[in-house]
């Protein structure tokens, strides 16, 4: 099933979760700036939750139970920030599309509390 964001026509696929949605590639970008500027100024926990409401979609159940935490982020990468990467791939019916990738592993939530206190 494809969710649509009401921002745009580019497919994208967001492999952690295995969702399609349609949106616009800046509205993707303005959602991750905001994703990350809030997981950095608040120094909290930021889940794939948190990410999917910055996009304007819907959060899949699983998008609670992983993301990253601010001292996982500085103390295992050097960053409080979270790149995100895509990477235009076409499917095998021959439809273009983006696949956001994280250089940056998002961890399951329990791993990260308390973890790095």
């Amino acid at each position: 099933m494809i969710q649509y964001s009401g921002k745009g026509d580019s497919l994208f696929y967001e492999p952690v979760c295995k969702v399609w949605f349609k949106s616009s590639p800046l509205a993707v970008l303005e959602g991750e700036y905001n994703f990350n500027r809030g997981l950095a100024t608040n120094t909290c926990l930021g889940n794939l939750e948190y990410l999917y409401n910055y996009l304007y979609l819907e959060p899949p159940a699983q998008s609670k139970e992983i993301g990253w935490n601010y001292d996982y982020l500085a103390l295992e990468w050097c960053s409080v920030w979270v790149d995100f990467i895509h990477i235009p791939r076409i499917t095998e019916d021959g439809v273009p599309y983006i696949e956001i990738n994280y250089p940056m592993e998002p961890k399951p939530m329990d791993y990260l509390e308390g973890r790095f206190d």
